[in-house]
């Protein structure tokens, strides 16, 4: 064989087997994430009764209480640190305060289909993680994270109980009683906003709020039951795609640390990377610019 034609072929292969390593993990995460009906909620949790952290002063000064209320409920029920949703429910809409597109239901959504004081997704480029229409009555069985969390009979992504509890739904499904940012980054593809959403959960927490706080053994059984009637017990939903996205989100911690460094043959070192490497953290560039557009 011609060695001037092992060069391409061995790109090519590299390209092949980093599509699958990317899209095949992210297929399974994004597919198993829509688990749920807005009239079952039917989590997953590995402890049944994690303490969940106090109110700051901050908190209870800066929160509207219907908020704080929902937060707390959420958090007790699908097992979630409370502070991990507010501090969503504060980045994406100032806990339902902001004037931007898509918080309420005269707007429908932002120009990236999300919706709600929660910013779930219901159409276009964000997806419709929510499950059918985004306002629909909680009979009506969909795939998504859709929750009559306060039992009006309605599932309303607009509803601040209802996104809440929707929100958390979404984060366990993505793994975030096991890794915290990764699941936050699921939720917002921008480490910008992890940290953002973090800081916040921090802020709210009393006595502040650590990733270790979230440490889980394992465990069965219910916990709390929401208003709705819904309660979040241990299956083995979660088992099939936890780890892909974690092993995603190693992946993109590797290729950012990549980014800008000049390719050598074989380099491993600090200054240069592979051609796997180089190939991972360019396609990580692209990626992140697309998916950052939520």
């Amino acid at each position: 064989m011609n060695r001037r034609s092992i060069g391409p072929i061995i790109v090519g292969l590299m390209v092949m087997l980093l599509l699958a390593f990317l899209i095949v993990p992210m297929v399974v995460v994004g597919g198993s994430s829509l688990l749920f009906a807005a009239g079952a909620g039917n989590c997953a949790s590995t402890a049944a009764n994690q303490a969940q952290p106090g109110v700051s002063a901050e908190a209870a000064n800066s929160i509207p209480a219907t908020y704080l209320k929902w937060f707390q409920r959420a958090g007790l029920q699908y097992n979630v640190p409370w502070t991990v949703l507010a501090g969503i429910g504060k980045v994406e809409s100032d806990d339902g305060r902001t004037t931007l597109p898509g918080v309420t239901q005269a707007s429908v959504s932002n120009a990236f289909g999300a919706a709600g004081p929660m910013q779930i997704g219901i159409k276009g480029a964000s997806g419709n993680s929510w499950g059918g229409a985004a306002v629909h009555p909680a009979s009506e069985v969909v795939n998504g994270v859709a929750t009559d969390e306060d039992g009006d009979g309605i599932a309303s992504v607009y509803d601040a109980a209802d996104a809440i509890a929707g929100a958390a739904k979404y984060l366990v499904a993505h793994g975030v009683q096991q890794n915290v940012p990764a699941a936050i980054f699921s939720y917002n593809h921008a480490s910008w906003y992890v940290q953002e959403v973090l800081q916040w959960a921090s802020t709210y927490a009393a006595g502040g709020f650590t990733i270790a706080d979230t440490n889980q053994a394992a465990g069965t059984g219910a916990v709390a039951a929401g208003a709705g009637g819904q309660s979040c017990t241990e299956t083995g939903q979660l088992a099939s795609f936890v780890a892909p996205n974690v092993i995603v989100s190693e992946a993109v911690n590797y290729a950012e640390a990549q980014i800008g460094k000049p390719y050598l043959w074989g380099g491993t070192g600090p200054d240069a990377c592979s051609s796997f490497a180089w190939i991972l953290s360019s396609a990580m560039m692209i990626g992140f610019m697309v998916r950052s557009r939520r």
